[in-house]
């Protein structure tokens, strides 16, 4: 594999991301500060988003929501979880409203494909912080 020296789509400065960080306030609001994907489970959900680009999805994105565990979305968890922020991926696809403005639809059901991306979770919570975090 190739590494490249050329800038990542998106990227911002350390700085600017602690700045954003320190804004968003975890610690005061005690709240989980970040949640942690390992590298598996990011391989499969773009595996499965590109697999369906491939085979006609119209796939074109990845929407994060911001969330909260519920009781009843633990699902085996640590119950200690109730209540703490998380971030939920839902595959999006391209579409276009009435007026013929393209825009991000989110799908993650109904589709008559061999394979489809449903909402992805169970990250690593941090509460209030990981070891390891910079920002």
């Amino acid at each position: 594999m190739e590494l490249t020296t050329r800038p990542l789509i998106g990227e911002i400065s350390e700085a600017d991301a602690q700045k954003m960080v320190a804004a968003y306030g975890a610690d005061a609001k005690g709240v989980s500060k970040s949640v942690w994907f390992g590298l598996d489970q990011i391989d499969q959900l773009t595996t499965l988003l590109k697999a369906e680009s491939l085979i006609g999805a119209g796939t074109d994105g990845l929407r994060v929501y911001f969330a909260q565990y519920t009781q009843d979305t633990l699902n085996g968890m640590d119950p200690s979880n109730e209540g703490k922020n998380t971030v939920v991926f839902v595959s999006t696809r391209k579409a276009v409203d009435e007026n013929n403005k393209e825009f991000h639809e989110d799908y993650f059901e109904g589709l008559q494909l061999p394979i489809h991306a449903i909402p992805e979770n169970r990250g690593e919570l941090c509460q209030p912080q990981c070891a390891g975090t910079k920002l």
